[in-house]
């Protein structure tokens, strides 16, 4: 089946509070890039806002792309998804779903995790998602940073 994608880049995050990833920039020897830090011991998190494409049918998950000067260990990603829609609230339970990832082994190299979410959305809704480290949990045993480089919903299409 097609798929669709939006990409939702660090620097379009938000958060508020005192648990937010920090937005940083990577002073690269050839490129400059930005990123979400997600330190290890810690559980912090980022929101995003966006809106239901015409074309969506089903499926939502979302593409992580990282990075961590750390060469081993796991990262639990966890991903909370909403749809709002006319005459809903709009602040909604989060639907929730985990995954891990792994480093790469190399410092600095991208790594990636799908995770499929949990959510009913419907076209003419906007979409609340939320991306936390949980970095304190027994699952997630990578002492570094963990770098959010990007993020891509991905769903399929009608």
């Amino acid at each position: 089946m097609p798929t669709g994608e939006i990409l939702l880049p660090p620097g379009a995050g938000y958060d508020i509070t005192t648990s937010a990833a920090l937005w940083k920039v990577f002073d690269g020897t050839n490129a400059d890039t930005d990123h979400l830090e997600y330190p290890s011991g810690t559980i912090l998190q980022k929101f995003w806002t966006f809106e239901i494409p015409n074309d969506y049918s089903s499926a939502p998950a979302f593409l992580l792309q990282w990075r961590s000067t750390a060469t081993a260990g796991q990262v639990l990603w966890d991903i909370g998804l909403a749809g709002v829609g006319s005459g809903s609230s709009t602040d909604p339970i989060l639907g929730t779903t985990t995954g891990t990832s792994t480093a790469v082994g190399t410092a600095r190299n991208l790594s990636t995790v799908t995770i499929t979410a949990t959510a009913t959305l419907a076209t003419s809704q906007y979409a609340i998602a939320r991306i936390i480290r949980q970095g304190t949990h027994g699952s997630d045993g990578m002492t570094g940073t963990a770098e959010l480089v990007m993020v891509i919903f991905k769903y399929t299409t009608t």
